[in-house]
C-alpha cells in the first residue's frame, strides 16, 4: 500500500487542457492529454497487414472515376472456343471433265464437272451454291449454280456450262462453294482450258483427268 501511494505521487498529473477553437472562437475545445500517449493529429494511418491467402479469386475494382482501377487475379482458367470444333469446308477432290489444261477450239461450249468434298465437321448449308468470284475469260452462262447439302466426308458432283473465246490462249474462270449470302466456305478451284487453232489442236496430246484444280489460298475458312 505504501508503495501504491508513492507511485501515485510521482506521476505526472492528468488534467484537461483548454484549446480555443478555431471554428467558432466563442467555444473551447477541451483536449485530454495522458501521459505516455501519443496524440495522433487528423489524417495520421496505420500500416494494414495483407495476406495472400485474401487474394481475389475474380477481377474486382476500387475507387471511382478517373481514379478507379480495376485488377485481376494471378491466373485464369483457360477459354475454350467452341467454334474451333465446328467448321464448314468444301474441297476439291478431283477434275471428272476437262482437266487442266485441255485444248479446244474457239467458240466451242462445253460442261466442266467437277468432284468436290464436304471437308469439314458440319453439314454444307442450304441452300448453297458454286460461284464464279473474281475476274475470268472464259464465257459463262450462269455466275452461281446450285449444289447438293451434303454431309462430312460425302461427295458431289458440280457441273458448270463454259464458253471458250475468240482469242487463242489460256482462258481461266475460278469459282468458290458459298451460301445463300455469298459467304464462302472452301478454298478457290477453277476451270483452266487452252483456246487453239485447228492445226494446233490436230497436233495436241489431251492432258489426262485429275491434276488438281483447287488453290493453295483458303477462302473463308
Amino acid at each position: 500500500e505504501d508503495g501504491l501511494v508513492a507511485q501515485l505521487k510521482t506521476s505526472p498529473p492528468f488534467s484537461p487542457s483548454l484549446v480555443p477553437n478555431s471554428r467558432s472562437p466563442s467555444h473551447t475545445r477541451i483536449t485530454l492529454a495522458s501521459p505516455g500517449i501519443p496524440r495522433l493529429n487528423r489524417g495520421s494511418s496505420f500500416p494494414v497487414a495483407t495476406s495472400a491467402s485474401t487474394a481475389p479469386s475474380s477481377p474486382f475494382s476500387v475507387g471511382s472515376g478517373s481514379a478507379k482501377a480495376s485488377f485481376s487475379p494471378a491466373s485464369s482458367p483457360p477459354s475454350f472456343h467452341s467454334h474451333d470444333a465446328f467448321i464448314v469446308r468444301c474441297s476439291f477432290d478431283n477434275d471428272v471433265t476437262i482437266p487442266d489444261g485441255t485444248p479446244l477450239p474457239a467458240g466451242t461450249r462445253f460442261v466442266k464437272t467437277w468432284q468436290l468434298v464436304n471437308s469439314g465437321t458440319l453439314p454444307w448449308p442450304s441452300p448453297c451454291y458454286l460461284s464464279k468470284v473474281g475476274q475470268g475469260s472464259l464465257l459463262i452462262s450462269l455466275p452461281r449454280v446450285p449444289m447438293q447439302s451434303v454431309r462430312p466426308g460425302e461427295k458431289v458432283l458440280v457441273n458448270v456450262e463454259f464458253t471458250t473465246p475468240a482469242v487463242l490462249g489460256v482462258h481461266r474462270s475460278v469459282w468458290c462453294a458459298t451460301d445463300s449470302d455469298g459467304e464462302r466456305f472452301g478454298k478457290d478451284l477453277w476451270c483452266e482450258v487452252a483456246v487453239v487453232s485447228e492445226e494446233e489442236l490436230a497436233a495436241c496430246t489431251p492432258p489426262s483427268a485429275g491434276q488438281g484444280g483447287e488453290s493453295d489460298e483458303s477462302a473463308g475458312e
